[in-house]
Formats: C-alpha cells, structure tokens, sequence
C-alpha cells in the first residue's frame, strides 16, 4: 500500500507507467523512427532509444528495489522515520539523475532528426 501511495506521488500514477518515459512509449517511439527515418540517421536514432531503454529499465529497478526496502521498512516495528526517509531521498536522487540523463538523450535524438522526421515521429 505504502509503495503504491509512494508511486503515485513520485511519478504521477499508478507506478512507474506513471512517468511520460516507459518501456512502452520509447518502444513506440522506437517504431516510429524505424517507420519516419531513413539510413545513416536511422541507425543513430535506434541507437539513442538503445540508450534510452536502458535508463528506462534502471530506473525501474531502483523504483522497484525502494518499494521493497520502503515495505520492509514499513512492516519492521523498530524502523524510524528517517530510515524511510533515507530510502526516499534515494530514490529521489535517482529520479533526477535519471531525468537528467534522459533529457541529455532527447537532445542526441532530436541532433539526429531533422526537424521533418521529429514531426512524423512525435506529431505537430
């Protein structure tokens, strides 16, 4: 319960496919570049969703290793405030490192595009 309460804060929904970023979507995007987007750009592209993907599924490991360390902590009688808060403040740390790298990822992907195949990929 703490944990869903927790994702839904965090992320804005109902766990990590609360974030705009999740394995779904860059796989999507990744399709519509294999669709919108020629050769040698294509390959470059691919390359940067390659990247992208992987953040997507470290995140999710870390969001899933603090919900199990958060209900630990929750089911433990001793367990103190700042235990849970040290969990939190982790994850949180990751949360923006994550977001951080995945903004520097966007900036490679749109520098492989042109501004024709951004728009077919991502719309108007």
């Amino acid at each position: 319960m703490l944990v869903a309460l927790l994702a839904a804060y965090l992320l804005g929904g109902g766990g990590v496919s609360g974030s705009i970023l999740t394995p779904a979507v860059v796989k999507d995007i990744g399709k519509r570049i294999e669709v919108s987007v020629e050769e040698p750009a294509r390959a470059e592209a691919m390359a940067v969703i390659g990247d992208l993907k992987g953040e997507v599924k470290a995140f999710g490991k870390a969001f899933g290793k603090s919900g199990k360390e958060l209900t630990k902590l929750y089911k433990d009688h001793g367990a103190s405030a700042s235990e849970m808060q040290a969990v939190l403040d982790d994850l949180d740390t990751e949360w923006a490192a994550a977001q951080t790298r995945s903004i520097d990822l966007r900036f490679e992907l749109k520098e492989s595009l042109t501004a024709e195949e951004w728009k077919a990929i991502f719309g108007g």
